[in-house]
């Protein structure tokens, strides 16, 4: 699988190397202080919180939107052969990785995903809404992050207060999404693995490899998702 292999691999490569070149003349140890020891956090006070915002709500509405994307154009335009797909992204990816990332070139990964165009840019955007609005994130770890997201969704999906015109229709998006992230094993509600990087176009392109990579493992949330829409 080319994503699962290269990339990732290139992807863990770039990360380390610039927690390397941040980590150069801090080797000072910092010894901890009342002031300096946080407190543990509430996760489940914090899956409630993120509930019931609506920036939040937004941002995962998109991951939603990308990942429902990828598959119905896989499916339609690669007759289902994830793939024949990857082989046809990874061309592209290749080319932009080497000239280095632009909105212009996130772009063409959007089409080639079969995005609407300006997606992987506007997730991006999303994201850091909120991770600026619950700081507290950047402190958990990997773990914590999936427990606070599906916890989050969970709640999203039965909260009645949460749901639009289209209640029925928007609660399966949520089930959606808490199927990807049991799949994928990752915290979609965070994408932590790009987290060492700040150039937006470059975040964007590291989630469009996360989202590439797992279009392997999410093929049954998909149809279950328009099973469940078509219920509506």
């Amino acid at each position: 699988m080319i994503f699962h292999k290269p990339f990732k691999q290139l992807l863990a490569l770039t990360l380390v190397f610039t927690f390397m070149v941040s980590s150069c003349g801090t080797k000072q140890e910092v010894q901890p202080t009342p002031q300096t020891v946080d407190k543990k956090v509430d996760l489940k006070a914090l899956s409630v919180q993120m509930a019931s915002d609506a920036d939040f709500k937004n941002y995962v509405l998109k991951i939603a939107e990308v990942y429902k994307g990828q598959s119905k154009f896989m499916h339609e335009q690669y007759q289902g052969d994830a793939k024949a797909y990857q082989n046809d992204v990874n061309t592209i990816y290749e080319a932009n990785a080497r000239t280095g990332w632009s909105e212009t070139r996130v772009a063409q990964l959007d089409e080639k995903m079969g995005l609407a165009q300006g997606s992987l840019m506007d997730l991006v955007s999303k994201r850091q809404v909120v991770l600026t609005k619950f700081t507290v994130l950047s402190k958990l770890s990997e773990k914590e992050m999936q427990e606070v997201v599906a916890g989050s969704l969970r709640l999203m999906a039965d909260n009645a207060g949460m749901r639009t015109n289209n209640a029925c229709k928007e609660a399966c998006t949520f089930d959606y999404l808490a199927c990807v992230a049991t799949a994928t094993g990752v915290s979609i509600g965070l994408l932590a693995a790009c987290a060492a990087i700040t150039f937006p176009p470059a975040v964007a392109a590291c989630v469009a490899v996360i989202v590439i990579g797992d279009v392997f493992v999410v093929g049954g949330c998909y149809f279950s998702l328009l099973a469940c829409e078509r219920r509506c």
